[in-house]
């Protein structure tokens, strides 16, 4: 399957990535839309090379359809509609355990530290997803992780 892979400092390849199945407590997703971010021009440009491990998928701005689910996952099923929180934060640091995950000295960042979403079939930990409702289209769910990065920023102003 198609990816867009992050080779080094400003370039980027149409590569192929291989479906993961997904282990316990993961989903694999038929991403439909993936946006670029400002991260990802970023990353374009060599910013991240001290994060990203090249050749990296990049991209977290995503949404798109369930298409498997791995052991223990109960909440969601194949077929349902989703995005990412692209965050996986450690959950047991001072930070994490007063509530404060998105600033966790541990933090790893999907499509940074970590393989991003702009491939046709990506596999994540099911704890990070967000049922998108059905008069949402998927064009307009990837535009979420954005908005909420929005939406703080303004409730911090």
């Amino acid at each position: 399957m198609k990816a867009a892979v992050y080779d080094h400092c400003q370039t980027l390849q149409v590569g192929v990535s291989t479906p993961l199945a997904p282990q316990a407590g993961e989903v694999r997703i038929n991403v439909s839309h993936c946006g670029i971010c400002g991260t990802d021009l970023h990353i374009f440009l060599g910013d991240l090379d001290h994060r990203t491990k090249p050749p990296q998928i990049i991209g977290h701005e995503t949404a798109g359809v369930i298409e498997e689910v791995g052991a223990g996952v109960t909440a969601w099923k194949a077929g349902d509609r989703v995005t990412v929180l692209p965050v996986l934060s450690c959950g047991v640091c001072p930070t994490c355990r007063a509530g404060h995950p998105h600033v966790c000295p541990k933090l790893k960042v999907l499509g940074v530290d970590a393989p991003g979403g702009m491939q046709k079939s990506w596999t994540v930990p099911s704890s990070k997803l967000f049922r998108l409702p059905n008069e949402l289209s998927l064009q307009h769910g990837a535009l979420i992780e954005p908005l909420a990065v929005a939406c703080h920023d303004v409730a911090l102003a």
